[in-house]
């Protein structure tokens, strides 16, 4: 087991008696450290409440490392809301370590255990879905080789990210409102089209996925 470090301010509780002083299992905060020439060592410590007997009273004792043990801090988790937006907050003493919320959609009736999980499960950095199956969407870079329009470039490389690609003149595909491109054989007729069935692909456009070595 190894020694246990103390220093100035640490909060420690006093395991045994200490010279007469009936102290054992009294807590306090250390004020100084204290080193004899004979390389003694120890703390002072001051008590959160006074020892006292018939004619004196302390509110100090000087102990040995060996009968001082740490008193360790224990986060507290606190969760509120405002009747849309759940907020667990963890806290040591009055110190605010970290908050994650939960916001509950218009479409759905609010509900505070429910809230409080998501809320609780974020702030311990897990998915509170975790059944949930996400989308996942095309990500790389691909090569225009067929188009017949100005917005796309025969020969050039472009990325496509979370399944939407940026044309020369800035318009993005699929548009906002449509579902983005899922793989490579999705993004193959990127570009809008009404008469493709989905407003999602244009067959005079090609594009080919780049192969990097």
């Amino acid at each position: 087991m190894s020694k246990q470090q103390f220093k100035v301010g640490d909060r420690v509780i006093v395991t045994t008696n200490i010279c007469g002083i009936r102290c054992a299992g009294m807590t306090g905060t250390i004020i100084q450290d204290f080193f004899s020439p004979e390389g003694t060592n120890g703390r002072y410590v001051r008590l959160d409440r006074p020892v006292e007997s018939v004619t004196w009273r302390r509110d100090w004792v000087w102990a040995f490392n060996f009968q001082l043990k740490h008193i360790h801090k224990h986060p507290v988790i606190v969760i509120t809301t405002d009747g849309k937006t759940t907020t667990a907050t963890e806290r040591e003493g009055k110190k605010v370590i970290k908050t994650a919320t939960a916001k509950c959609s218009d479409k759905d009736t609010f509900d505070f255990a429910e809230g409080a999980r998501v809320a609780f499960e974020r702030l311990q950095g897990r998915d509170p879905f975790p059944n949930e199956k996400k989308p996942k969407y095309y990500n790389g870079k691909v090569v225009c080789v067929k188009s017949g329009f100005s917005w796309w470039t025969v020969g050039k490389i472009y990325d496509v990210r979370n399944g939407r690609i940026k044309a020369n003149d800035g318009d993005v595909f699929p548009r906002p409102t449509q579902e983005p491109y899922k793989d490579a054989e999705d993004v193959h007729f990127a570009g809008c089209d009404m008469s493709s069935g989905d407003g999602r692909h244009n067959l005079l456009n090609e594009f080919i996925p780049l192969v990097e070595d």
